[in-house]
């Protein structure tokens, strides 16, 4: 991603300290800021985890809604050390990563190819961008493959769902909550973490 988050160009300051092409290119008007890997599918469903453990269970949920949307082949694409694979991931300024990760935007495909217009469900979230068009670019793309567009697609789906069904702030809260815990309780009094999310997510496809 050139150092940059895909959607603001802010460059990564840490880059930006080692790199005196990055450093002239701020000291000329180019915004510096941290940014961070977001990941399109968390690494939180990584199903290469301790068999049955509570995050092997909240995998397994996951997986079978993805199930239900057609997706089931994406348990091969993802699984294992693969949920880093470069078209899982993106580099995203902080507050763009929580939002993208707490089902705020999404992604929706423009009829150019790698072409997406940055979509908000709340109308008072900053635009980031001017034109709230996003272009993914690479050299070699082959080598080096863009953001999935399927991956971007699910990601768009479950972000509208969520909402439709009111169960985005209930998301939001399980993954504060999720950030919060290293390790699920073994009595399974924090089984619902995020389990409960994704039964809303259910539902409302059932709706």
């Amino acid at each position: 991603d050139g150092f940059q988050c895909v959607i603001m160009k802010v460059y990564d300051i840490k880059m930006v300290k080692s790199s005196v092409m990055l450093e002239q290119a701020v000291k000329h008007g180019a915004p510096a800021g941290t940014t961070e890997c977001t990941h399109i599918f968390s690494g939180s469903i990584n199903s290469n985890m301790i068999s049955g453990s509570n995050k092997g269970g909240y995998a397994a949920t996951v997986w079978a809604v993805l199930d239900c949307f057609g997706c089931g082949n994406l348990w091969q694409d993802l699984n294992g050390a693969s949920i880093h694979r470069l078209d899982n991931v993106m580099t995203m300024e902080v507050t763009v990563h929580q939002l993208f990760d707490t089902l705020q935007i999404y992604f929706t495909a423009t009829e150019v190819p790698n072409r997406y217009k940055l979509e908000s469900v709340h109308d008072y979230t900053p635009p980031f961008t001017s034109s709230r068009y996003v272009t993914f670019l690479m050299p070699d793309a082959k080598k080096y493959p863009l953001p999935n567009p399927t991956y971007l697609a699910i990601h768009a789906t479950c972000t509208k769902i969520a909402h439709l069904s009111g169960a985005a702030e209930h998301i939001e809260e399980v993954l504060r909550r999720m950030e919060d815990t290293d390790v699920l309780a073994e009595d399974g009094g924090s089984s619902e973490v995020l389990y409960t999310a994704i039964l809303s997510l259910m539902c409302a496809v059932a709706v």
